[in-house]
């Protein structure tokens, strides 16, 4: 059986991309919230809160010539990690996946 220990475990960093007025974004904003109710307690403790980005808001241009046409958009990003990229509509299956693995 294998063992877990958080104090070992990477951080997870989740950085959700929305708009206001945003319909798709609220409904991805809710699958999100019940995929973190589902993953592993011991792995929901590795996870900071959720950096919410207006791509609207003067200061993140960039996003929004990044994104404009596909939010919402999560990055999940671990140290050392590749960065997971989901967008438009959530799968909460797919989003408990890679916010419960052990890295």
């Amino acid at each position: 059986m294998r063992r877990f220990n958080s104090t070992l475990a990477t951080k997870t960093y989740l950085k959700f991309f929305t708009k206001p007025d945003c319909m798709l974004c609220y409904e991805a904003k809710t699958v999100l919230e019940n995929a973190l109710d589902e993953i592993n307690p011991n792995m929901l403790k590795t996870i900071g809160q959720i950096e919410e980005v207006d791509i609207t808001a003067h200061e993140n241009k960039q996003w929004f010539d990044c994104y404009r046409y596909d939010i919402p958009v999560l990055h999940v990003e671990r140290d050392g990690f590749k960065k997971v990229v989901f967008m438009h509509k959530f799968d909460k299956e797919e989003l408990v996946e890679e916010l419960g693995e052990e890295v």
